[in-house]
């Protein structure tokens, strides 16, 4: 947990404080540089076809993708916790409605729809955000509904709803605060899901639009240069798979940090 969290601190920062540690800027053609090797002054990681510095344009393209990535998480989360707190709570025809809507979306392969919704619509920021979020909460409401489903049975639900608690009360007092562990592990292992897709509809062209700098951008820029000039497609890849690697580590150390059958069972053992 500790390893993703400081892998996603250090370049979520680096890109934050990319004004301030970029040595050139990153949308700067020189082509009387082109093609500089790498860990040589000043381009230490290189420069691109049109001479602009890779490393400037690294620090520059998490700036977009890491917001993206952050944003749908975020929504993701509160869409899908929503609606599952719902439909476990109430149940009837609040459980009926929200049920067909969830399986209304998962007949409908995310991908597919992502594009749809992407060729459809003009591209832009808004645009990739509806995208990404389009069907995403689909399996987090799911499983919202599944634990609160439990929870309303349990004894200090009953003990709240026998004392006169409404059902707002018990939900946000009670409930919502049970499903935080569970859903912060799936929400970090989805974050680095959104980066993932994120970084392959901009290399397929239909996501972040060049000349922004973004990592997956400067990998559908380096094909061409592949064999020729590997370090164009080796450096911005290696960084999409720290991100996504931090991502997976974070959640995999929440899980074992919060999920109490499991220290019960490292304790009995």
């Amino acid at each position: 947990m500790i390893t993703g969290l400081v892998l996603l601190v250090v370049i979520g920062g680096a890109s934050l404080l990319a004004p301030f540690l970029s040595p050139f800027d990153p949308l700067e053609v020189r082509l009387n540089n082109r093609f500089a090797p790498p860990f040589q002054r000043p381009h230490l990681l290189g420069t691109d076809a049109l001479g602009r510095d890779v490393l400037s344009r690294l620090l520059y393209g998490g700036r977009l993708s890491l917001l993206l990535a952050v944003l749908s998480t975020l929504i993701t989360l509160s869409v899908g916790m929503l609606l599952g707190m719902l439909a476990g709570y109430f149940g009837g025809w609040v459980d009926g409605v929200v049920s067909f809507v969830v399986n209304t979306f998962l007949g409908i392969p995310d991908v597919v729809f992502t594009l749809a919704l992407l060729g459809v619509l003009r591209p832009g920021f808004g645009t990739l955000l509806l995208a990404l979020n389009a069907g995403s909460w689909v399996g987090l409401a799911r499983v919202a509904r599944g634990e609160v489903l439990f929870l309303r049975e349990s004894g200090f639900v009953e003990g709240a709803r026998a004392m006169g608690a409404g059902a707002w009360y018990c939900l946000l007092k009670h409930i919502l605060p049970n499903l935080f562990p569970t859903m912060g592990v799936l929400g970090s292992l989805r974050f680095g899901g959104f980066v993932l897709e994120l970084a392959a509809l901009s290399y397929l062209g239909i996501g972040v639009q060049p000349p922004f700098p973004d990592w997956a951008v400067m990998l559908n820029d380096a094909r061409p240069y592949l064999f020729t000039h590997p370090h164009l497609f080796i450096f911005p890849a290696l960084i999409i798979t720290v991100v996504i690697l931090g991502a997976n580590c974070l959640g995999e150390g929440l899980r074992d940090a919060l999920d109490v059958r499991f220290q019960r069972g490292i304790g009995e053992s």
